[in-house]
């Protein structure tokens, strides 16, 4: 899995890791499953962080159901996108003490 480290875990380590990565979806939209969007979007903004953050907590002794609960479950489950004041159309004062943003995606 591309980007991914597994230099640490022992053996059955390392066989839960890659079975919550190859059971679990990846949050990107991709429908692919971790390991997979891992494998074949390599450009993903999600995955490497999920999945290091599997690896992480199996390192750390957790369990299966601890791993996902912490890692794979809502509210983590989100797709977040890198937006900065001032490159749209926006309304109100550049000094507001509130800023929000309204995002449609029309695909």
């Amino acid at each position: 899995m591309t980007g991914l480290v597994f230099d640490g875990l022992t053996p059955e380590q390392k066989a839960l890791a890659v079975a919550i990565l190859n059971e679990n979806s990846c949050d990107c939209g991709c429908g692919m499953k971790i390991a997979v969007c891992r494998r074949d979007d390599p450009k993903c903004p999600r995955s490497p962080g999920l999945g290091k953050s599997v690896i992480d907590l199996v390192k750390q002794g957790k369990t299966r159901d601890e791993i996902v609960k912490a890692v794979l479950t809502p509210p983590s489950k989100f797709v977040a996108f890198a937006m900065t004041p001032g490159t749209s159309p926006s309304v109100g004062p550049k000094n507001a003490k509130v800023t929000i943003y309204y995002y449609t995606d029309y695909q």
